[in-house]
């Protein structure tokens, strides 16, 4: 087993408001999708990959990999239950996780808002990945 550093992923699928940051650079990415898969990576663990059954549904076709069903689960700022699936690559098949860290969620501080939008903003269709290192 690998002992180095361990990124968690969440990942949903959705429209999303994207702006471009003209001190970066680069891109900032607003809405509903993007919280969603930010609350779905907080509550994972080093290592683990879920995504929302919305992405699964997506991309299932076009990928070989064990799926593990995780339920529905209730996340911060998203207004209905999310279910999820762990996906892991044929190469780490059979790798396990302790339960999904559902007590990470309640011990959160707002710290930022849930759900942006600015009427500047337009529209693009985008994958919403939340990763954290």
């Amino acid at each position: 087993l690998f002992n180095g550093l361990r990124v968690r992923c969440g990942l949903h699928l959705g429209l999303c408001d994207i702006k471009h940051d003209e001190v970066t650079k680069g891109y900032d990415y607003y809405g509903p999708p993007v919280n969603c898969a930010a609350r779905i990576e907080s509550i994972c663990h080093g290592g683990q990959v879920a995504v929302s059954e919305r992405f699964w549904n997506a991309i299932s076709s076009k990928m070989e990999a064990e799926v593990t069903p995780l339920g529905p689960v209730d996340l911060r700022g998203v207004g209905h239950p999310v279910r999820l699936y762990q996906i892991n690559p044929a190469a780490l098949k059979g790798r396990r996780f302790p339960a999904l860290r559902l007590e990470k969620q309640e011990e959160e501080q707002d710290g930022f808002s849930d759900v942006g939008s600015d009427a500047s903003l337009s529209p693009k269709r985008a994958i919403a990945p939340a990763v954290l290192f």
